[in-house]
């Protein structure tokens, strides 16, 4: 018995470390992509990342945790994976399912300015962005 304990600890540990539903990490891929789509005259979110995620969800300047969860309609603390909360100058574009988010970025204003999206998610079918010139 003494030689099983060894490895089936070590496979509960790795078990118990590795979460691979929770994105804990942004993805700066995804910034280059949307720059493409919008300059290229608007924004299909549709065909954009992981096919997992149901919804693209916006989250402006200032957006704190009980806002984002209030938005994305579950509970995500979004001050551990971004500085949305804190400063002006992006918006927070998150891509989830009804229970988690798949992806997300910080995406620079000055670039195209997604803040009037803010506090608000679109379906995959209709996710299709334009901004006002």
């Amino acid at each position: 018995m003494q030689r099983l304990s060894f490895p089936c600890f070590f496979l509960f540990a790795l078990f118990v470390s590795c979460n691979p539903g929770e994105v804990t990490k942004e993805n700066k891929y995804l910034e280059k992509i949307i720059e493409n789509q919008m300059n290229a005259g608007g924004g299909n979110f549709a065909a954009i990342g992981q096919p997992a995620w149901t919804k693209v969800c916006f989250l402006g300047p200032y957006t704190g945790g009980s806002t984002a969860s209030e938005v994305l309609g579950f509970s995500w603390n979004i001050e551990s994976y971004s500085k949305i909360s804190m400063y002006d100058d992006i918006t927070l574009i998150v891509f989830a399912t009804d229970r988690k988010v798949v992806d997300f970025v910080e995406y620079p204003r000055n670039k195209h300015d997604f803040s009037g999206f803010s506090r608000k998610c679109y379906e995959r079918s209709k996710a299709i962005m334009k901004i006002p010139e």
